[in-house]
């Protein structure tokens, strides 16, 4: 591959990556209010967990349950008085 196909696709990448940040960035903004105003706490959800060869990384999602609701447990059910209204919209 030439020098001049590198940096094309290079250039490709950082034009699609910065299409698809600008189109999630809206509705990303739309479901951290909705999260927000369903319950008090924070919008993202951050939890640190074990990759391949067994390496820490942290996983961050929008929040669908109340604060603490992990202590009650890993296992939810339909109709878990833990989540969230927006939690219930993210989970379908």
């Amino acid at each position: 591959m030439t020098l001049f196909q590198r940096s094309l696709k290079r250039s490709l990448d950082v034009a699609a990556s910065l299409a698809g940040i600008l189109a999630l960035l809206i509705p990303g903004a739309v479901l951290a209010a909705l999260v927000r105003l369903s319950s008090p706490g924070p919008v993202f959800f951050v939890q640190t967990r074990v990759g391949r060869h067994g390496r820490l990384f942290r996983c961050v999602k929008f929040r669908t349950m109340r604060g603490g609701a992990d202590a009650a447990g890993p296992v939810t059910t339909a109709g878990d008085p833990r989540i969230t209204p927006a939690g219930r919209l993210l989970r379908r």
